[in-house]
């Protein structure tokens, strides 16, 4: 007999509210260790459900943040830009970003901390060109150092950055 859904599922489910602050969801996942959650009203009504691919952009998004710390692209991604803006010039910077939605996200806020980025994209002869120049031994006025890589991207993983 094959096995069902009922043989597999999770008999002790943890639910969320439709007014459960997303940091709240996100500590759920971490701590009970579940990749997402229905979401029922007080009454216990179904009214969606909630998964960790869900937060990422939340997060990324300030709409999101009742307290609209973070600006136009959320604290952890201003906090990142502020992070590398702290470095000294002369150094280059990796920035992996995991989810491909999101790379174009991470650019612009990076663009407008005044960062100056590179990322790879175009033909394979293109994305050589990015990476080649990112390794010049010396940075000039105008180069990029930052450089964003999609995990998920073979050329990213195949890069030699050396």
């Amino acid at each position: 007999m094959p096995l069902t859904a009922a043989d597999v599922m999770t008999r002790e489910v943890i639910a969320v509210t439709p007014g459960t602050p997303v940091a709240e969801f996100a500590r759920l996942c971490a701590e009970d260790r579940i990749s997402g959650a229905p979401v029922v009203t007080v009454d216990g009504r179904l009214v969606g459900v909630v998964s960790r691919t869900d937060l990422l952009p939340a997060l990324l998004d300030s709409s999101t943040r009742e307290d609209g710390a973070g600006g136009a692209f959320g604290a952890k991604l201003s906090a990142v830009a502020s992070l590398i803006g702290r470095t000294r010039e002369e150094e280059r910077v990796l920035v992996f970003v995991q989810f491909p939605d999101l790379l174009q996200k991470v650019h612009e806020a990076l663009t407008a901390a005044g960062l100056r980025v590179a990322m790879l994209k175009g033909t394979p002869t293109q994305r050589s060109k990015v990476i080649e120049d990112f390794q010049q031994h010396t940075l000039k006025k105008g180069d990029a150092r930052v450089l964003l890589l999609n995990l998920r991207d073979e050329s990213a993983a195949g890069a030699n950055l050396t």
